[in-house]
């Protein structure tokens, strides 16, 4: 074990002597595919109400340990850019993963692609896997593991692969916050993206042949450090309120803040505000202070005979439809986003009755 923690503080160490000039947008490479992730920020915490899904496992992978059903997500969110200098104006982010409990822990499996071929986010064109496995290992303590595969397509071909380690610790009641959380993930351990031929977020990104124009090193950042905490707000009546607030730190050259403020009514409508500030990207101009991201979903169950036939325990599932907006960069860059998510079966929330003896037993006793 002190073998293991000793190369994890060498990697760290050693990724803050790299260059760092990402795309601009590298390092929300994966959060645009899902109205979760765009309008929930990165909340290593599980947002401000705990909403976990398959696809929030890029922000902790700690987050599916106590999901007890099976999860179906499928995201898409359109990219528009009409003020490129480039001749292309329209991108896109898809996702589909699912999320399967068992009695030894929860095992994720996230597919991602993106195309962002913008001069205002030059993200190219990329596919990436996930696997993850997490598990409560106490009442308050989570753990997750995940393992990262992508491949980047487009002048140049380029590929990545990694590690990502999550715990999730629940304080309970702290002051007047309840449901309290404090998350903390270490990300991309490995090898990420470093010669793919894409436009720098230093010098003039929107434009390649202007004279300070520089090719992007790696990106997402190596060994990023992420840091979030979240609590319920208050609670009255139908309504529910809550907020996160998170640190991430790629390579140990950057600051990303993100704030996230949640409302939901009768646990069915819920409405998600978030805002997140990227400190390098503000140094070179990339980017102004976002307007921040909206988010609207609903939640409605629904039976299904079909469903329970090859399992009674899913006659009665839920859904959850989600749409958000965010505008970015500027104004340049319009993220429209849509998903859903199929929880099937329902939450066992009850532990189970133990008979000692039955009626019938009593009455051969008399």
């Amino acid at each position: 074990m002190k073998k293991v923690l000793s190369a994890l503080a060498a990697l760290i160490a050693a990724s803050s002597l790299f260059a760092y000039n990402p795309p601009t947008g590298g390092e929300d490479l994966n959060r645009l595919s899902s109205p979760e992730l765009l309008s929930g920020g990165r909340s290593a915490a599980g947002g401000s109400l705990y909403h976990v899904t398959p696809s929030t496992i890029v922000n902790n992978p700690a987050l599916p340990a106590l999901e007890q059903r099976v999860m179906i997500d499928l995201g898409y969110t359109a990219l528009i850019d009409n003020d490129d200098l480039s001749d292309k104006s329209y991108g896109n982010a898809v996702q589909l993963g699912t999320s399967m409990p068992s009695r030894y822990g929860v095992t994720t499996l996230l597919a991602q692609w993106i195309t962002s071929p913008f001069y205002d986010m030059n993200l190219g064109h990329a596919v990436d896997l996930r696997a993850n496995f997490a598990k409560e290992i106490t009442e308050k303590l989570n753990f997750g593991a995940t393992l990262d595969l992508g491949i980047a397509y487009d002048e140049k071909n380029d590929w990545k692969a990694g590690i990502d380690l999550g715990v999730l610790y629940n304080l309970g009641t702290v002051g007047f916050l309840q449901d309290f959380r404090f998350g903390v993930a270490l990300l991309n351990l490995g090898k990420p993206y470093s010669g793919s031929e894409l436009l720098g977020m230093k010098g003039d990104s929107r434009d390649e042949t202007a004279e300070d124009w520089e090719e992007a090193s790696m990106y997402p950042g190596l060994a990023t450090v992420k840091l979030g905490v979240a609590s319920t707000l208050f609670e009255k009546g139908l309504f529910m309120g809550g907020w996160s607030a998170d640190l991430t730190v790629p390579t140990f050259q950057n600051a990303i803040v993100d704030l996230g403020f949640q409302v939901s009514y009768a646990d069915v409508v819920r409405l998600n505000v978030g805002w997140d500030a990227n400190i390098r990207e503000l140094a070179e101009g990339k980017e102004s202070v976002n307007l921040p991201s909206i988010g609207l979903s609903f939640k409605f169950a629904f039976k299904s005979s079909k469903l329970a036939q090859g399992n009674a325990d899913w006659g009665q599932s839920e859904m959850t439809v989600s749409t958000a907006w965010q505008q970015l960069y500027g104004g340049n860059v319009q993220a429209i986003s849509g998903g859903a998510l199929l929880k099937l079966g329902t939450d066992d929330v009850e532990p189970p009755a133990i008979e000692l003896w039955s009626e019938d037993s009593k009455s051969e006793k008399k």
